[in-house]
Order: structure tokens, then sequence, then C-alpha cells
């Protein structure tokens, strides 16, 4: 332009409205006249307009419950949108199983160069049962399962123990065992591997 001397206006977006090469951050579109002056003392003006485009809107999913199985996540952007997944992944739907409960988080940058994230978790369910008890032939113990890093309501759990042989009720979260033996086996649940003596519970979301 030449000139020697400006006043950028309107001022708001710009860190120095005097400054040869201000740099512009304006909340949304907006074109700038540049009033300057050179070194003869000659004026003129100039604009310029700066086109603010909008963040891309971004999604990485709800959150979900893995129960030692892998889950897929999928993430959505505008098209034509690239991804990048916190763990390295960089596809828009990624496959992940998670040992512990763990927070995935995705950048997806639009066509334009614009950039936007999202996260999602991933709660792994961990069952807890009190551990092994002994009791006296004939007598009763009360159980109790529980379950953290849920992210639910405990009413939206439906419980399942086995063997259902000695049991008060096999569909509640605290039965009461009256076993006439000991018997010692493996069971899988949906949420958890327990090895127990005598019974073992699934825990399982309705």
């Amino acid at each position: 332009s030449g000139f020697n001397t400006v006043v950028w206006s309107p001022s708001t977006g710009i860190n120095d409205p005097t400054s040869l090469s201000p740099v512009f951050s304006p909340a949304s579109t907006t074109t700038y006249v540049v009033y300057g002056t050179d070194v003869n003392g000659c004026s003129g003006t100039e604009t310029v307009t700066i086109t603010v485009l909008s963040a891309p809107v971004v999604s990485a999913g709800d959150d979900m419950i893995a129960c030692g199985n892998a889950v897929t996540l999928t993430a959505t952007g505008p098209s034509g949108s690239s991804f990048a997944w916190n763990n390295g992944q960089n596809t828009a739907s990624v496959s992940v199983n998670p040992s512990v409960t763990t927070t995935y988080s995705v950048t997806v940058t639009d066509p334009s160069g614009c950039v936007a994230s999202d996260s999602v978790t991933v709660f792994v369910p961990i069952m807890f049962t009190g551990g092994n008890r002994s009791i006296c032939k004939g007598n009763s113990t009360n159980l109790l399962a529980s379950l953290s890093n849920y992210p639910g309501s405990a009413s939206n759990l439906s419980y399942s123990w086995t063997p259902g042989t000695g049991l008060s009720n096999t569909a509640v979260s605290n039965p009461t065992a009256s076993p006439n033996v000991t018997r010692s086996e493996e069971h899988t649940s949906e949420l958890q591997s327990l090895s127990r003596t005598s019974y073992a519970v699934f825990c399982l979301k309705k």
C-alpha cells in the first residue's frame, strides 16, 4: 500500500489498530478499512474482509459400556473432514477394547481447515461380591453384588446368581445363601470374570 502510518477501523478484533501488519481475530465476518498516510503526507484508504467460518459440528457419540469386549466408536463431522483420535487412529469409526474406564477424544478438521473436538467415555464396570466366606453347615449368609465404574442407575441392572441351589432368590443383588455343600467353579459374567466358591453372579444391563 505504501502507507507509512495507518489506522484500522473498526478497531475490534485487531490486536493493534495502528499496526501496518496487525493480527485479526474478529468474532464474525468483518470488513476492515485502513486509513493510511505515506511519507509525503498523501493519504488513502483500502479495505480487507476477514471471513470467519463456522467451526464444524462434531460428535464423538454417546458414552458406552464395554463388557470385556471391543466396542466401536463413531465420530461425525462435515463431509470431507479428517479425523484424529487420541489413541492414534485416523478414521471416523474406531474399535477399542479398554481394560479400564477410558475417555477417548477426537479432533475433526473440515475441508476449510476449521477444527473442533469432542470426547466419549467407555466405562468398564467392575463387579464386587464381597469375597469368599465360611459358614457352619445348616446356617445361611447374605450375599451382596455391587458394581463400580457403572455410569447408570442400579435400578437399570438385573442380576443372575449361579448355581441357584441354596439361594433365596437368584435375581436380586443380595440373596440369602444356605448351601449344603461347597463347590468351586469359575463362571464368566458379561461384565466381569469371577472365580468364587459356591456362587458367581451375572450383573447385566436391562
